[in-house]
């Protein structure tokens, strides 16, 4: 691959975090953006590798970048934006974020799952619950099993507490 094909490097950081190796993840999509500095999926790419790969505070910086590089769509780096805040414990943060990415898009099941997680640590149990049918009534067939796939999170303490917290919300 050349230095011009910064999607290819956002492609392999993203195939790299599939595969836990969080270290070239990063590498990869620090490149992507380095290479597109005004391309707010490469920051969207990055603040997901960092956030998986337990630097939430680094993908806050990334995210906050797309957002800004991007204000009329900001959807996909608001989300990584709130999962960094839900890894750092800002679960009022995190939740406000979860409520406005909804309202943009609200048959996302990944939104209400991330918000149940922000609303069982609030001590919002009903609100938890409520999101978790959501995310049943969009994707019937939605399972923990799955969840830890599309969720390649490097810290055990925090993928076993966000297991945890779906569970609490009813989630299976």
């Amino acid at each position: 691959m050349n230095d011009s094909e910064p999607l290819g490097y956002m492609l392999l950081g993203n195939l790299d975090l599939s595969k836990r190796r969080y270290d070239q993840a990063i590498s990869e999509g620090q490149r992507a953006v380095a290479l597109a500095p005004s391309s707010t999926e490469g920051y969207f790419w990055l603040a997901r590798i960092l956030v998986y790969s337990g630097r939430p505070t680094e993908a806050v910086v990334a995210a906050q970048k797309g957002v800004r590089l991007n204000p009329r769509n900001p959807v996909l780096c608001l989300t990584q934006l709130g999962l960094a805040y839900l890894s750092m414990g800002r679960f009022k943060e995190a939740r406000s974020i979860f409520e406005e990415t909804l309202a943009k898009v609200p048959n996302q099941p990944a939104g209400y799952m991330l918000k149940a997680i922000a609303d069982v640590e609030l001590g919002r149990n009903d609100d938890a619950r409520a999101e978790a049918a959501e995310v049943l009534r969009l994707s019937p067939h939605y399972s923990l099993a799955t969840w830890q796939q599309a969720y390649p999170l490097k810290d055990p303490s925090v993928r076993d507490r966000w297991l945890a917290d779906l569970r609490k919300a009813g989630l299976k």
